[in-house]
């Protein structure tokens, strides 16, 4: 994808709002594995319904990536980013009041869960537009990492600070000053994101459709690989870690919380790290296939090891957190194998494929939990056996990228 070289201003500028927009997708991502418990205890839910209310955001942003995508190609990131901040803030204030409701609670929350999850459809493939357009070529996997290492602020906040801030103040209060913040995004985003939509609209290639880019070899190697990029970060940061370090590991919810920050701020150093690597633009297939199965790899040893001390636990879990950021040289390797015309809607696929199977993952491990459970093993054989389900699914996508992207060829629009 070959992008004009733009203004230093208009770089940082880019850089400024397309952080500010992912650490707020961060936070909405993270929280759930600390509202959950709560949640579950004031409405009396059972995991396998938690998982599906907090995947509930999910699916959203699954079904409505395609159409994201498509207006990405058409009017830019400028526009379709603050339509889905829009969303988000609407859907975070009435997440705020949803337990106030009553009997209308729960499908308050639902419907809370799914507005923001609207939203979020578009703000990732916005914000990877966004940098691919106003930042040189060869500074797109970097800029990723920066994006990563700088938004996670947001993955931090909506750990161990969110748990306290639940602790100490109402439940109301807490996500009501979330809408906010998505408001003041909003705003950012208005004031320093340049309004670019494409080049002219012939670069609008309407031949290449989601069903081509399917048909491409390369494209579906990458989406292979996409369907395990998010999911288990999500799954397990995102709402099974909390649980599991409280209900098989005796933590408290602080200290729970605390463990949480932890592995996000893992996720800050491996952003900056692995775009630093992707920099050098060599060697890039070599370090997914390796820190993929480096992930898998960590989750199998959790799920193999019973009884393992908590410091050999969460050590495991930071180093299957961090190899998961092979998510940002997968997305330069996707940004060179199709045209720039139709990079919204190829990054909108990867995203559609990436996010759709974090409610699939999530509603999985609950009902694995669940199972186990009413098979009569413990809490604690019951996370490991859902680990180990992990690691299975990472390795088995780890082959289907290899075999399917080592075929592909580059995108030839003449077939």
């Amino acid at each position: 994808m070959k992008t004009g070289t733009n203004s230093a201003s208009n770089a940082r500028a880019t850089l400024v709002a397309c952080v500010a927009v992912f650490a707020l997708g961060q936070f909405q991502r993270a929280s759930g594995s600390v509202f959950g418990p709560v949640l579950s205890g004031t409405l009396d839910i059972p995991a396998t319904a938690l998982g599906l209310s907090v995947g509930a955001m999910f699916a959203a942003t699954l079904v409505s990536q395609a159409p994201a995508g498509i207006a990405l190609d058409r009017f830019g990131p400028r526009r379709v980013l603050l339509w889905a901040l829009a969303l988000v803030a609407i859907g975070t204030t009435l997440f705020a009041i949803a337990p106030d409701l009553e009997n209308a609670a729960w499908l308050a929350v639902l419907a809370a869960r799914v507005l923001i999850g609207a939203g979020l459809a578009a703000t990732g493939a916005s914000v990877q537009m966004a940098l691919a357009q106003n930042l040189p070529a060869g500074d797109y996997g970097y800029a990723s990492g920066l994006l990563v290492t700088l938004g996670g602020i947001g993955g931090l906040v909506g750990t161990w600070p969110l748990a306290l801030a639940l602790e100490r103040f109402s439940w109301g209060l807490v996500f009501g000053v979330g809408a906010g913040l998505a408001i003041a995004v909003m705003v950012i985003v208005s004031i320093l994101l340049p309004a670019k939509g494409p080049a002219s609209a012939s670069d609008v290639d309407t031949k290449i459709s989601f069903r081509t880019l399917l048909q491409n070899e390369k494209v579906r190697g990458i989406l292979f690989l996409a369907a395990v990029t998010y999911a288990p970060i999500v799954t397990i940061t995102g709402l099974w870690g909390g649980p599991y370090l409280q209900d098989a590991l005796g933590l408290s919810p602080e200290a729970a919380g605390q463990a949480l920050m932890g592995l996000f701020a893992t996720t800050i150093a491996a952003g900056f790290i692995f775009g630093r690597v992707d920099r050098i633009g060599h060697g890039r297939n070599k370090v997914i296939l390796l820190t993929a199965l480096g992930s898998a790899t960590c989750l199998a040893a959790l799920a193999l090891f019973p009884k393992a001390p908590l410091w050999a636990v969460l050590l495991l879990l930071a180093c299957s957190v961090f190899l998961q950021q092979f998510y940002i040289p997968l997305g330069v390797q996707l940004r060179d194998a199709v045209p720039a015309s139709v990079f919204g809607r190829a990054n909108a696929l990867k995203l559609l494929v990436a996010t759709g199977a974090i409610p699939v993952m999530q509603t999985a491990f609950g009902f694995i939990l669940d199972l186990a459970r009413t098979n009569g093993a413990t809490d604690e054989s019951a996370y490991r056996i859902a680990f180990g389900s992990i690691a299975c699914t990472i390795t088995c996508a780890v082959l289907g990228y290899r075999h399917s992207y080592r075929r592909g060829a580059g995108w030839d629009l003449s077939t």
